[in-house]
């Protein structure tokens, strides 16, 4: 469970922090300093504020069944 939850996390902090860093870029029309300290900063407030530990138990609760077609 908690391997879910910090999967979670990452996976969430790197979608913020990438979506900051593409807003920063398009307002400035290339990639500058800023896009990256955007991102960093964003994915980091995401890693703090928004634990991924909500939803693990549909993901680890659910096997996956195989069939024969």
């Amino acid at each position: 469970m908690r391997e879910c939850g910090n999967i979670k996390t990452f996976l969430s902090a790197a979608g913020w922090g990438a979506s900051a860093a593409n807003i920063v870029t398009m307002t400035a029309g290339t990639f500058t300093g800023g896009s990256a300290v955007a991102g960093l900063l964003v994915g980091g407030l995401a890693w703090n504020y928004f634990p991924g530990t909500e939803g693990c138990e549909g993901w680890l609760g659910q096997p996956v069944e195989m069939t024969k077609i």
